[in-house]
């Protein structure tokens, strides 16, 4: 196995991007690839990108007085100016005509040189969960890399490949989107062995318009699977079940159904997560898991069907989900002075919406139910209408009060007293209002589920309960 890292050569950059060498060369191979001119050093091969706020080749000028290499440009983006100042630098210099493009095709490049194994993982709910249950799996037995954050798009995965060295065997690769073929151009960059598909469910509707469009865009990942691949599949949901039909690769299925290869039996509920007894077509192990909530344990089990695919032992595959430690606004239970909260702030759509208040009634065992709520994002023309159905789940489910804010909050308010909720179990109005209205009754004992947007930042109401 080698294990110095891995090297460019300027004719392995060209080869990669199929790019013009204008002028210049490096006196050594770069060993990183860069999109931020904050990070550049004399190992770096910088990439400039335009964006929507701002233009990194507008840096480069400054950049060049730093110990910095080798840069890739766009033709369009400078002028000759420009480009006869940097040949006066001891600068390689390489254009082409889309550099977004030539970073994919760098990061693809990379992965193929390396020849390790990729596991895929999209979704409409779950899929940061999934790649860090993914990653603690397999991390048992492989040198595995995983997405960090949630760099999971067409400027994330590129930079998520390039991490990979040669000691690495496995890479897990979260993958979003917000319109067609955006799964499918993130597939052939990282050409994933594995790949998982969580759920379908309405989330960035304004790029792909309906549920049909999230399935179509959410089966681009299968499609892009080759014979020898594998497909892991959620037994639960039947959009992505439907994915079996033309599946040139062998699958497997996981979920709470008892139909799914690798499922869960037994489920009780606590405080701290839950238990269940993970069960495989073999056998069975008990696991305690610090996630809470059904939704939760079909991530554990998504995990579980890679670890069972590579036959790593179940009792590895158990102590990696009973040593998960659950993502600050992904499902996290805190608990302060007995009041418990359920910290979901990180994102919302209206199927983790639900889920979330599935897990919210498990756990409050006849305490009192708080359901704080922020407006779902990206939801096009049908925002009003998926938020009126979240308020009637809400108040069907039993919650003893709802607090919405955002601009549907009235329609999340509506929708409960269709359901039949009561008008003085309702509040609308401002994170402070609500965080003030909610300290004033919130008893010993009581469960919140706080949960809306990224932009809605939820996690404001959470950090003023804990100060007072």
């Amino acid at each position: 196995m080698k294990t110095q890292p891995f090297q460019w050569t300027a004719s392995d950059i060209c080869d990669a991007v199929n790019g013009q060498h204008l002028f210049g060369e490096s006196p050594h191979p770069f060993l990183n690839i860069s999109i931020d001119s904050r990070q550049v050093d004399k190992h770096s091969l910088f990439v400039a990108i335009p964006g929507d706020r701002f233009d990194t080749h507008q840096f480069i000028s400054s950049m060049i007085h730093k110990p910095i290499h080798g840069i890739v440009i766009q033709h369009d983006k400078v002028s000759e100016e420009q480009i006869n100042l940097w040949k006066s630098k001891n600068l390689l210099c390489i254009a082409v005509p889309n550099t977004i493009k030539a970073l994919g095709d760098l990061a693809h490049y990379q992965r193929m040189k390396w020849g390790g194994s990729v596991v895929g993982i999209t979704g409409t709910n779950g899929k940061t969960s999934v790649k860090e249950l993914t990653a603690s799996v397999l991390t048992t037995t492989f040198n595995t890399i995983k997405t960090q954050g949630n760099f999971n798009n067409h400027i994330g995965v590129p930079k998520t490949l390039f991490q990979i060295q040669w000691q690495h065997e496995w890479a897990v690769v979260e993958m979003g989107m917000n319109h067609l073929g955006e799964i499918a151009y993130l597939a052939k960059i990282s050409k994933p062995n594995v790949g998982i598909v969580t759920n379908i469910g309405p989330g960035h509707l304004e790029g792909v318009q309906s549920i049909d469009g999230v399935t179509q865009a959410k089966r681009e990942l299968i499609q892009n699977l080759d014979k020898n691949g594998m497909a892991i599949l959620n037994a639960d949901d039947p959009r992505v079940m439907g994915f079996k039909e033309n599946c040139v690769c062998s699958v497997i299925t996981y979920g709470l159904s008892s139909q799914a290869d690798i499922s869960a039996r037994d489920i009780s509920e606590t405080a701290c997560g839950s238990n269940f007894l993970l069960t495989t077509p073999q056998n069975s192990i008990a696991i305690q898991f610090p996630g809470p909530g059904q939704f939760m344990i079909s991530n554990a089990l998504a995990a579980s069907a890679i670890g069972y695919a590579l036959t790593i032992p179940l009792t590895e595959i158990k102590t990696a989900l009973e040593s998960y430690e659950p993502i600050q606004g992904r499902t996290m239970i805190q608990h302060i002075d007995n009041i418990h909260i359920i910290d979901d702030t990180y994102n919302a759509n209206p199927a983790s919406m639900k889920a979330a208040i599935d897990s919210l009634k498990a756990l409050c065992k006849g305490y009192n139910s708080y359901f704080i709520c922020g407006d779902m994002y990206e939801l096009g023309t049908h925002s009003s209408q998926y938020h009126k159905e979240i308020g009637a789940y809400a108040a069907a489910s039993g919650v003893n009060k709802i607090f919405a804010t955002g601009s549907f909050s009235t329609d999340v308010c509506d929708g409960a007293i269709e359901a039949g909720m009561h008008q003085n179990d309702l509040f609308c109005g401002s994170l402070d209002e609500i965080t003030r209205q909610v300290i004033s009754m919130v008893d010993s004992g009581d469960w919140l589920l706080v949960k809306g947007s990224r932009a809605m930042k939820m996690e404001h109401i959470i950090e003023q309960i804990k100060g007072n």
